[in-house]
């Protein structure tokens, strides 16, 4: 599919295809802005004058590709296309002999794969010439709040050009530091750490609420403990030596737990 845009455009929303995570949040659609990056939300403008990463300021929650000032209405072509099979479909997004603005010679031929499976990031640049111009580009990935990114080595808001290369941006094999706040009611917390004792007298929801301590992901988990219980049936008085039947009932949890 060709997305026509013209100077300092953004597209419409696009469909991904498939739901793909990005610093801890999932989207199903995007938006490509004419100045070399795509986004996961809609922005105003396509804003020109690239920043570093991260910057809190515009553009946010994006993939830059080469992010400058650049003129798709001057020629070259931008498209975009869902490629395989679930669950290893692919996003991919071309920006074809794109033109910096007011240099008919420095061009971008730059791609950008979207992996639904591994969640990772690609840029593949065939060919992107420096900007003659405003002389600088961005190329890398930021969050949603501009206070977590990652660059490409000396390219963060800098003069560079590319030849026959690719960078893959991808999770990282274990996982990180974190802390875990048990809680209950959530927002109470209760204990801390990867184990925690309760010892409730009905069935109750716990809440695990687990933060990566850099930051960029807070995610919490419902933890239901179940306590078999029984009615044991109205008091009954007996005096020394008399005997009672007592005719309990049980009451929880469901079928699924076995009383005996």
């Amino acid at each position: 599919t060709t997305v026509s845009l013209g100077d300092d455009q953004v597209s419409n929303s696009l469909p991904i295809g498939f739901g793909f995570d990005f610093y801890c949040n999932s989207y199903n659609n995007f938006y490509i802005g004419s100045n070399g990056w795509v986004s996961f939300n809609t922005w105003p403008d396509a804003y020109y004058d690239n920043d570093p990463i991260p910057t809190s300021t515009q553009v946010n929650n994006m993939i830059a590709l080469a992010w400058d000032d650049l003129d798709p209405s001057s020629g070259g072509a931008i498209e975009y296309f869902t490629t395989g099979t679930a669950p290893n479909r692919r996003l991919v997004v071309n920006f074809l002999n794109i033109q910096h603005y007011g240099c008919a010679n420095c061009l971008v031929n730059s791609q950008l794969i979207l992996e639904e499976g591994s969640g990772a990031i690609e840029i593949h640049n065939t060919r992107v010439d420096a900007d003659g111009a405003n002389g600088t580009m961005t190329q890398g990935i930021e969050n949603s709040t501009g206070t977590r990114g990652v660059s490409v080595p000396g390219r963060n808001s800098s003069t560079w050009s590319a030849n026959a290369e690719s960078w893959r941006f991808s999770r990282a094999a274990t996982p990180g530091t974190y802390t875990v706040s048990w809680q209950y009611p959530l927002g109470a917390e209760i204990g801390t750490g990867d184990q925690f004792v309760v010892n409730p007298n009905q069935p109750t929801t716990y809440y695990a609420v687990v933060t990566d301590t850099s930051g960029a992901c807070v995610t919490t988990s419902t933890l239901l403990v179940d306590v078999a219980y029984l009615d044991a049936g109205p008091t009954q008085s007996i005096q020394v030596g008399d005997t009672a039947q007592i005719d309990a009932t049980y009451l929880g949890p469901p079928a699924s737990f076995d009383p005996t």
